[in-house]
């Protein structure tokens, strides 16, 4: 049984959130608003075993929702049916998966599933603007981006990361000290050009040094 928490600043559309996730054999450990301090709730990360999120134009802690649960995969189901940009900019802040808000049941559902083992998707409806405007202003894409070049074991440790694991497991499991984990860390993040696990696993996994 997946374990879920989930967060709004709409307290209607929390319970019904919580009502459908039940209706779909999932289980609500936590619920709360996107603006609670969430760093001081160490249990969440813990018990969940996936995020749902639900962003509202008025919310505006989403980002640190996001920044405090590196390690938990994060569903966002936004407050709008269309707004691709919106939605790119939550995968960039490291969200496993973006919906819009007319997203049905099953599809909420299939998206906390695919969270929970690492995938990372966009409903078609956010999908699709963002493909036209790729075929129609291809120019305006840029050049791909080119992946740093990454050592085998920070490789491994961005690997790990993306599994959600802490740095006292991976260093457990490499059989290396925390102290050297923080260590191919810092080198991640700077090769990668971010400043968070969250933000690593998403680069990471945009420029295809992660298999999710």
């Amino acid at each position: 049984m997946r374990r879920v928490a989930v967060f709004s600043d709409q307290a209607v559309a929390r319970a019904g959130l919580v009502a459908l996730l039940e209706r779909g054999g999932m289980q609500v450990v936590v619920t709360g608003t996107p603006a609670e301090p969430l760093d001081d709730e160490p249990g969440v990360a813990a018990e969940a075993d996936v995020v749902l999120l639900h962003l509202t134009r008025q919310t505006d802690a989403w980002r640190s929702v996001l920044a405090h649960l590196p390690s938990t995969p994060v569903v966002v189901l936004l407050d709008d049916v269309i707004d691709a940009g919106r939605a790119a900019r939550a995968l960039d802040a490291g969200a496993r998966v973006v919906l819009a808000r007319d997203a049905t049941e099953e599809e909420i559902v299939a998206a906390i599933d695919a969270a929970a083992v690492g995938l990372i998707a966009m409903s078609a409806r956010l999908a699709e603007p963002v493909l036209a405007r790729r075929d129609a202003h291809p120019s305006s894409i840029g050049p791909p981006e080119v992946a740093p070049q990454l050592t085998p074991r920070e490789r491994q440790v961005l690997g790990m990361v993306a599994e959600g694991l802490p740095n006292k497991i991976i260093a457990a499991r490499l059989g290396i000290s925390e102290h050297t984990v923080k260590t191919h860390l810092a080198a991640l993040f700077e090769k990668l050009g971010v400043s968070t696990r969250a933000e690593a696993v998403a680069r990471g996994a945009r420029l295809g040094l992660l298999l999710l």
